[in-house]
């Protein structure tokens, strides 16, 4: 059975690592002490909702509506299930900037990765990572939460994307950067 923790009783803790201890007694009542070291960090950023889902040509773009206390370069990143079976889809991983107060950034599915798992949806988006990323050598990195623990995901006809292939411009220029230090010439 997991063992949860209020969040008010952790509120008075300053940011810093914290040794949870707990006292165990299993059902042939034998003991056992646990302790965790954990670090107790700020939240950053809050995703408070995403906005209706729409097709931009080979993606399913899901906007992500943050409310945002420090401004930067945020990587959010959630997996996504087809919500009639809780099969998974995809690991969705992005990368934008926000700023502080009210901002937002897209969440983005290509088509071929709907089209090889052959879900059009509905979906259901969640268990969300986000990171802000340090802004200069020797700052902490942030961290964020989503309100909720999933979201619905309108789904869309797999015919109402574009057919063009997946490429991964990070991952080409990789490779031609390792084939000009291997000397071999890009085709």
């Amino acid at each position: 059975m997991p063992l949860f923790i209020r969040s008010e009783l952790l509120q008075e803790i300053e940011e810093k690592d914290v040794i949870l201890s707990a006292d165990i007694t299993f059902d042939n009542l034998k003991q056992a002490k646990v302790n965790r070291i954990f670090k107790l960090v700020g939240n950053q950023a809050v995703l408070e909702s995403l906005s209706t889902s729409y097709v931009d040509d080979t993606d399913l773009v899901i906007p992500a509506n943050f409310s945002v206390e420090t401004e930067g370069y945020y990587r959010v990143q959630a997996n996504l299930f087809d919500k009639n079976t809780m099969e998974p889809i995809s690991h969705l991983n992005s990368a934008f900037t926000l700023e502080s107060g009210r901002s937002s950034g897209l969440l983005k599915v290509h088509a071929e990765t709907l089209r090889n798992k052959g879900f059009s949806g509905p979906y259901i988006l969640k268990d969300f990572n986000i990171t802000l990323s340090p802004a200069a050598p020797g700052e902490q990195t942030g961290y964020g939460s989503s309100k909720h623990a999933s979201y619905d995901i309108q789904g869309f006809d797999l015919d109402s994307y574009s057919r063009e292939a997946y490429q991964d411009q990070h991952s080409e220029q990789r490779l031609q950067f390792l084939q000009k230090m291997a000397g071999i010439e890009a085709k």
